[in-house]
């Protein structure tokens, strides 16, 4: 089995090459060749849905043959894992750039049944950890288009680092043991993706959910108590009122939680 992996950092030493190069290492370890590709070789821009779109057709672009040769590397992988950090709230532009220009003929899977290759997506949030969610949102909707049978994401932050490295790890052995499995039909495939964790969440959720794994990864301490305990306090509350239904009032205990617990974190 091939696996290729593409990191769509402009930084090749960064922290989304480290979480795709842990999930490539999984894959070998499972039995699997891999390869890395890095999007910042490329220089892929923004698609001018040029008249007519050959493109869909050839796999060519007439702005150069940067992007078929990305799309030839990903046709011949039997698996894909695709990286990408967040900057602003959101997918970053190089890897946007990427998916907007690829052009995987023949696999859509609004046509087709696709090849249901595996695949995993993830996201790397630096910072305040915000847009970690959106992003493999974004990702996973490529991967659906294109007929990929995906894996669970990984959306991963300063907050969950390290047990990102490890799952990123668990998720290239998965991969390295999962055939493709071509989908029945568009409505298996919507049914397989509306079921991944996180694909259905909202920013209300994604702050609630940074507010969870500040909780659980952080160590409370003198200078920490404090603004642990309100995030201890508001978080529970933010959840009581989600499985109640009370999405408004739910917003705001979440974000008193994620304020509070991103301040007992700087201060450690």
């Amino acid at each position: 089995m091939h696996i290729l992996g593409i990191v769509g950092s402009p930084h090749r030493d960064g922290l989304t090459n480290r979480l795709v190069q842990s999930a490539l290492e999984g894959a070998r370890e499972g039995g699997a060749h891999t390869e890395t590709l890095y999007a910042i070789d490329y220089g892929l821009d923004y698609c001018r849905s040029c008249q007519g779109r050959p493109c869909w057709e050839t796999g060519d672009c007439q702005f150069g043959p940067e992007a078929r040769q990305v799309s030839e590397r990903m046709l011949a992988a039997d698996g894909l894992i695709l990286g990408a950090p967040v900057y602003f709230w959101q997918v970053n532009a190089l890897t946007a750039g990427l998916m907007d220009r690829t052009r995987l003929t023949g696999r859509l899977a609004i046509w087709t049944r696709g090849e249901g290759r595996p695949a995993l997506g993830i996201s790397i949030a630096g910072g305040t950890g915000t847009g970690l969610v959106a992003a493999v949102q974004s990702l996973y909707k490529y991967l659906q288009i294109y007929g990929f049978r995906a894996l669970e994401p990984l959306p991963a932050c300063r907050f969950n680092f390290e047990q990102a490295l490890e799952r990123a790890r668990q998720q290239g052995r998965t991969m390295a043991g999962t055939p493709a499995q071509p989908f029945a039909d568009l409505g298996e495939s919507l049914a397989w993706y509306d079921a991944l964790p996180f694909l259905r969440w909202g920013t209300l959720e994604e702050i609630h959910y940074l507010a969870r794994l500040i909780e659980e990864n952080l160590t409370e301490s003198e200078s920490n108590r404090d603004l642990f305990e309100t995030l201890r306090r508001e978080r529970a509350e933010a959840q009581r009122r989600l499985a109640a239904g009370d999405r408004a009032g739910a917003c705001h205990h979440a974000a008193a939680a994620y304020l509070a617990g991103r301040e007992a974190w700087e201060r450690g």
